[in-house]
């Protein structure tokens, strides 16, 4: 039919008996190995490693899931103009809050790191279903260690960002769409729609990809379109009234954010417009070498999943076309090839090993495992990718030493620094100003006694450096490291009376865009 060719092949859309993991004990056991390996190999990284991938990670995520949690933190002008929901912090707090019952904010943090690597599972899971429904038996398995283990997938998975928790929550979708091209079940629809309406309200910018899928699956079949639509709308209907108890307005978050963006030019937040081939570039850079075998595989595994091919192709070519252009933004297609490229190198196994009846059958599947993997670490340390697991590493150290010495009670980092860190690292609610511009840095000098500066600035008169830490690289290729941060200390105690850090106050990188002002009447807190 149709349909099964839009989003899978024949051989893929046929159903096939004990498949349902839910009815095979010993499948289910196996899965959740693979899943629990997974799980701890994306937390071990997140706690070997010192990376904040953006700022947004912190500041519009983690911290304000962190004032939820303690009532204190940097507000991020995003949600004192309200055109963020508060779905993703809700969540990141409850992580937090569970994690402040075991430790302090290293805790904390490392819960809501968890939150994020339980649902990077999602992709994991769904390339082990996918790719037993090819008929495969046990060696779908391999495709989830495949997936778990390409250095995209650990990269991101624990990183705190709505495109991330979004994109894993839209495999999940997918999965829907494949259950209901095999079965035909319509509650697999209203399913879909339930998922989508959750992925549209957390990142609404999906809207166009959550389309595609939607058009993929019910074509011109209006009771498959009204299925979709009203479980879409249970869940969207929800998140608009969240919106209007926590910015003011029904969905405030999407139409003020799209009406904000419209006016407020990108340059504005720092970043330059982009050609329309920098995003592939840079992930081909990224994968140097390994794009031509990952490529190559994620074709054979399209192969028996078309809808994989359309969805990452039209996220890819959606964003190469838009002026801003961030790397995080690729994240659903790059999953989703890469779980194509799981599937394709099983089905690559399998066909080799009919051909080689003699060879045990361990061999060929430890082989390509090995193989992979050896790829995928090669590509992490040993090209332009190396880069970003140090991206920032600086100012993280330089945040953890403030949280383990609690006689730092004010602290202020340069304008020449970058925004990074807030109370969610610092874990106490001691004045923090984050890329102070003079002259109000200088105002700030009573009420701290702790200062963060590159190694190249001059400290103030009574501050002696405390340590300087390694801080990565300028650019995304590795090439141009970037300057020391040093942490300055004065003798004596902070002044009380210290003005409440605010996104406006001091003037700093955390500002609301000049552009952005003219709506200041939306605001849930104005400047």
């Amino acid at each position: 039919m149709a349909l099964g060719f839009a989003l899978l092949r024949k051989d893929a859309a046929a159903p096939l008996p004990g498949t349902d993991p839910l009815k095979n004990p010993a499948m289910r056991l196996e899965t959740a190995a693979v899943l629990a390996a997974s799980f701890l190999l994306f937390l071990v990284v997140r706690q070997s490693t010192r990376y904040m991938t953006f700022p947004d990670e912190n500041f519009d995520y983690m911290e304000q899931a962190y004032r939820l949690v303690h009532g204190f933190g940097t507000p991020a002008w995003t949600y004192e103009l309200g055109i963020r929901s508060w779905i993703f912090p809700g969540l990141l707090a409850g992580a937090m809050w569970v994690g402040s019952l075991f430790g302090d904010a290293a805790s904390e943090r490392l819960f809501a790191h968890g939150l994020v690597a339980a649902s990077s599972l999602i992709p994991v899971w769904c390339a082990i279903q996918w790719t037993r429904w090819l008929g495969v038996g046990r060696l779908a398995l391999l495709a989830g260690v495949l997936t778990a283990t390409w250095v995209d997938t650990v990269y991101w998975s624990s990183v705190t960002l709505s495109e991330i928790f979004s994109g894993n929550l839209f495999c999940l979708c997918i999965h829907q769409a494949f259950c209901f091209v095999r079965s035909g079940d319509e509650k697999r629809l209203l399913l879909l729609g339930v998922g989508l309406g959750l992925v549209f309200s957390i990142r609404f910018q999906f809207a166009l990809f959550l389309l595609l899928l939607v058009i993929l699956v019910c074509q011109m079949q209006p009771r498959r379109w009204l299925l979709v639509i009203a479980g879409g709308l249970a869940v969207s209907v929800l998140s608009g009234l969240l919106d209007w108890m926590t910015l003011g307005r029904p969905f405030q978050s999407i139409w003020l954010n799209l009406w904000v963006n419209s006016r407020v030019s990108i340059s504005q937040y720092g970043m330059g417009s982009q050609p329309f081939y920098y995003l592939t570039d840079l992930q081909l850079n990224y994968w140097s070498w390994a794009a031509l075998p990952l490529l190559l595989c994620a074709g054979a595994g399209m192969a028996f999943f078309p809808g994989l091919g359309v969805l990452s192709a039209g996220i890819w070519i959606f964003h190469a076309l838009l002026s801003n252009q961030q790397i995080r933004f690729l994240y659903p297609a790059v999953i989703l090839i890469v779980i194509a490229a799981a599937i394709g190198a099983v089905r690559l196994v399998c066909r080799y090993r009919d051909r080689m009846p003699g060879l045990p059958s361990a061999i060929l599947p430890a082989a390509v495992a090995l193989i992979w993997i050896g790829t995928s670490a090669a590509v992490a340390f040993h090209g332009a990718f190396r880069a970003s697991w140090i991206h920032r590493a600086g100012h993280l150290a330089l945040a953890d030493h403030v949280r383990t010495h609690p006689d730092i009670c004010g602290l202020a980092t340069s304008q020449e620094t970058a925004p990074v860190f807030g109370q969610a690292f610092i874990g106490r609610p001691i004045p923090l100003y984050v890329t102070a511009a003079q002259p109000g840095l200088a105002r700030l000098m009573p009420y701290i006694n702790a200062l963060g500066l590159l190694e190249s600035e001059a400290a103030p008169a009574g501050y002696r450096r405390s340590g300087c830490w390694e801080d990565g690289y300028r650019d995304t290729m590795g090439k141009r490291p970037a300057p020391k941060v040093c942490l300055y200390r004065r003798t004596g105690a902070c002044a009380a009376g210290a003005p409440m850090p605010t996104s406006n106050s001091p003037p700093s990188a955390l500002s609301w865009p000049p552009s952005a002002l003219q709506f200041r009447r939306f605001a849930v807190s104005p400047p």
